[in-house]
This record gives structure tokens, C-alpha cells and sequence, in this order.
């Protein structure tokens, strides 16, 4: 079962299981088909929906098996959705007007949401006959958008209950029908403590009712685990850093402090992995600033060579911001990835991370933003290899406590098992 895992024991039968996510199986999201695949391991039934099929191209070999097996809504077959339409029409009239007024009704949204809520709910019922064919007792989803909306849909029209993990941006910036989620769903989940505390502060007047738990995303330390470092050239410091080019990432403070880096007339080679918005804004920054030959941004790296190049590393840096739209991330998955392979890792005081890292005791930590703070960290690192390695056993240890997909699956397993 792998470390520190045990078997779940049921008192009784588990209610089937739909995991619906808005794009599954995602490579930005692995931590929701690695609990997906968990809770199957101990034996609960789960089914996999899914609003959009993946990027084939983006697809680990470990997630082929999921996308053959997962329901997915688009592309559409109109066909399939006027006949779900008629079905929950005719014979559930008074439900089906009264969902569909419910969703476009919501005081406080803006047109542009409500407009969302009437797509949801003419493509969701296409999923959710599907669900009521198999007899699903549970929707489980990620995130509070389009596959949250279809599941609170559902709730409406069949009465089937659901829960919500809730993460990041739908907590922070796009909060689409969140409290008709929050108060309508059977329990929620979230990440960290300081996600708990922002949902208690959003929603202060009992709207939470104790249903707000905490379960951390978690990873299979004995997959990620510290291998043999290859001989390389010693002088040269390897810096990686994984994750989406969007700006919460803080990737343009990691170029800035390359820059810094180059500036000390320090050896080194930074590969930033991902795609994203950002793209060219952080390659216009790496030309600014003559990193050419230093900085690279190879692109989408799959789950298998992830583990290469983290092993290939000195450092990981993911120095995270809060965006000009206030998102901002909440424990990153690789993060813990990088700790449980024993890389010491360099992050930022912001949402749950310090939740992960603890300063100079598994990792470091700087403010965020601050791209000089970043480059002394990173050169700190550079000299003194016994605190790396120090902190990367630190790591290793804090993941297997605390981020261990056992632990946590086994933690929401008795949350959807557990009998209202």
C-alpha cells in the first residue's frame, strides 16, 4: 500500500462515486486523478466525468486508462443533449423551470456569470442523465466552476448530494455561485488552514456549519521518492522550476533574480517548465536581460520526465505571487513533488505554502515578489550544499507525514463514505 498508508474499513457498501472535473485527466491538475485512483485502491467506487476532453499531446502515460474510461460532455452530441432535455422535462417539469430559474436568478451575479449558469445547465444535463443511468449517490468535484455548477444542478433536479474541493482562484477571485455551492453541498473540502480561515471570514454568518474540512493534495511518496544524483559538471547550479506561465507563478521574479544570479557572475543553468499566458512576456524578460544561455523554457514537461529533471536539480523555485486579480495559489502539488525527491526547494510567505514550508527547516522561504531576496536564497543554496541536502531530507519527511496521497485519501474516503 506504500508508506505510510493502511487499509480503509468500511462499516457498509460505498455509495457510487462521480469525480467531475472541468478538464480530466488534467497534467496541471495531477493531484485529482492521483485521489481518484487512490480512493479506488481502497475499494470505493468511483466514475469519472469530465466537462472538456484533454490535450491528447499533454497526457502522461499514467493517464491513458482514465481518458479511455471518463464521460466527457464535449464535444457535444446535441442529439444526447435535447434528449436529456425532454427527459428531465417531461417528467420532472417543476424541478427542471425551477433549477433553471434558480441558476439565472442569483442575486449579486454579473451577466456574464449568469450567462455561464444557463451554459452549465443546457450542456450538464447531458452528464447528468448519465449519472442517474448509474445510479450515482455522490458528486465529488474540483474547483468551484463549470463541473461544480452541473453538480449543484444535479442536487437541484435529482436530488443527488455533492461536495467540493475548493482550492484557489474560485476561493479568491472567481467566485462563481460559491455560496449557493458552499451552503448547498453536503461537505466541502479545502487545501490549507489559511484557505479555511478566508472561506470562515467570506462566509461568517454559519454558512460553513462545521462542513469544511481540510485534506492537503497529496502524492505518492514511493513514486517521487530521492534517487542517485547522475555525475555533472560541478561548478554549474542547477535551478528548476514546473508550473503553468501564468503570473501567480512568480516566474518573471525567478528571471529577475537570474538576473541578479548572473550579475554575482555565479554559474548556473535555470529550466523553466510550462506553458501559458506568459510565455512571451518571460521571453522578452530573458532577452532583456541577455539569460539566453541561461535560462530555458523548454515547454510542457509529462509526469515521467518530471521526475529526470527534478532529479538532475540542485534547487526547485516556484517564488508565487498574488496577481492583480488577487489569485493567487494554494499549496502547489510540486512543490511537495520536488521535497519528497529530497530538493531543497525556495518558495514564498503567501496562501498555504508556509503550511508546507517551514524556513531553513525543510525549505526557504522569501517575500513574495522580492527578486533579490529570491537570488541571495538561491545563491545561499549554491554554497552550502550541506543545507541542501539537510533540507531536502526535511522535505522528504514532511511529505510523507503530512502530503501523502494515502493519508489523504484515505481521509476523504471517510468523508464521502460517511452516511449523512
Amino acid at each position: 500500500m506504500g508508506i505510510g498508508s493502511k487499509k480503509f474499513i468500511r462499516s457498509g457498501p460505498s455509495p457510487s462515486i462521480a469525480y467531475l472535473n472541468q478538464v480530466f485527466p488534467d497534467l496541471t491538475q495531477t493531484f485529482v486523478y492521483r485521489e481518484a485512483l487512490a480512493l479506488r485502491a481502497r475499494e470505493i467506487p468511483v466514475r469519472t466525468f469530465s466537462v472538456w476532453r484533454p490535450d491528447p499531446a499533454n497526457l502522461s502515460a499514467e493517464t491513458i486508462p482514465l481518458r479511455d474510461e471518463t464521460f466527457y460532455i464535449f464535444p457535444l452530441s446535441w442529439f444526447s443533449m435535447i434528449i436529456a432535455h425532454l427527459k428531465y422535462i417531461t417528467s420532472r417539469p417543476l424541478r427542471y423551470l425551477g433549477t433553471l430559474v434558480f441558476m439565472l436568478t442569483r442575486p449579486g451575479e454579473p451577466l456574464r456569470n449568469r450567462w455561464r449558469s444557463l451554459m452549465h445547465f443546457v450542456y450538464g444535463l447531458v452528464a447528468i442523465r448519465e449519472m442517474e443511468r448509474l445510479k450515482i449517490e455522490h458528486i465529488h468535484v474540483h474547483f468551484a466552476w463549470s463541473a461544480s455548477s452541473i453538480a449543484l444542478i444535479a442536487q437541484r433536479l435529482l436530488g443527488i448530494p455533492f461536495s467540493i474541493s475548493l482550492h484557489s482562484k474560485e476561493i479568491y477571485s472567481d467566485r462563481l455561485l460559491l455560496a449557493d455551492k458552499v451552503r448547498d453541498s453536503r461537505f466541502i473540502v479545502t487545501i490549507s488552514e489559511y484557505n479555511q480561515r478566508f472561506l470562515s471570514e467570506l462566509f461568517p454568518e454559519g454558512e460553513l456549519d462545521n462542513k469544511i474540512h481540510i485534506v492537503h493534495c497529496g502524492l505518492d511518496p514511493d513514486i517521487f521518492n530521492a534517487s542517485p544524483k547522475p555525475q555533472k559538471n560541478d561548478v554549474e547550479f542547477v535551478i528548476v522550476g514546473v508550473a503553468q506561465l501564468v503570473p501567480r507563478k512568480g516566474f518573471h521574479v525567478l528571471i529577475e533574480a537570474c538576473h541578479h544570479l548572473a550579475s554575482r557572475g555565479m554559474p548556473f543553468r535555470c529550466h523553466i517548465f510550462g506553458e501559458g499566458e506568459e510565455r512571451n512576456q518571460l521571453e522578452s524578460l530573458i532577452k532583456q536581460y541577455n539569460l539566453g544561455e541561461q535560462v530555458l523554457m523548454p515547454g510542457w514537461i509529462q509526469q515521467e520526465e518530471l521526475h529526470q529533471q527534478l532529479n538532475r536539480a540542485d534547487v526547485f523555485a516556484l517564488p508565487c505571487i498574488r496577481d492583480k486579480s488577487g489569485d493567487q495559489d494554494g499549496i502547489p502539488v510540486v512543490l511537495m513533488e520536488a521535497m519528497a525527491m529530497e530538493l531543497a526547494v525556495v518558495s514564498t510567505r503567501i496562501s498555504g505554502i508556509p503550511e508546507l514550508i517551514e524556513h531553513r527547516r525543510n525549505g526557504l522561504l522569501i517575500n513574495p515578489g522580492d527578486a533579490t531576496a529570491l537570488a541571495d536564497a538561491l545563491h545561499l543554496l549554491k554554497n552550502n550544499p550541506e543545507l541542501r541536502l539537510r533540507l531536502g531530507k526535511a522535505g522528504r519527511e514532511t511529505v510523507i507525514k503530512e502530503f501523502n496521497i494515502h493519508r489523504t485519501a484515505e481521509q476523504m474516503a471517510m468523508l464521502l463514505t460517511k452516511r449523512a
